[in-house]
């Protein structure tokens, strides 16, 4: 709630299982996470073009656990299974917060 201060409990989660599919690019001197959709997935997507090319792209932006956090680039993974390349800019520049959260985080330090 945002009339009351944050709490351990707002940042508690769990790491999901699974190995992430896509690659680390660089975009721009941006580091980004790429999972591309195969030829398959590309055909089932109404994809009218004849070279398997997706129409369509996801950029998904991060929380504060930012491109390293393994559940991200899984979910990544799946809108790529279902035929949409997606992209993950690294918008933290590589400072983002490391799961799981250290005890002695700060949560009121702005």
């Amino acid at each position: 709630m945002t009339s009351h201060p944050m709490r351990r409990c707002c940042i508690t989660g769990i790491k999901h299982n699974g190995t992430p599919k896509g690659a680390m690019k660089q975009i721009d001197n941006i580091r980004t996470y790429m999972a591309c959709p195969d030829s398959t997935t590309t055909n089932n997507n109404n994809n009218n073009n004849n070279n398997n090319t997706p129409e369509q792209a996801i950029i998904l932006m991060t929380d504060v656990l930012g491109i390293s956090f393994p559940n991200t680039l899984l979910i990544a993974d799946q809108f790529a299974q279902n035929g949409y390349l997606t992209l993950i800019p690294d918008v933290f520049n590589g400072a983002e917060v490391f799961f799981p959260i250290a005890p002695e985080f700060d949560l009121q330090d702005g």
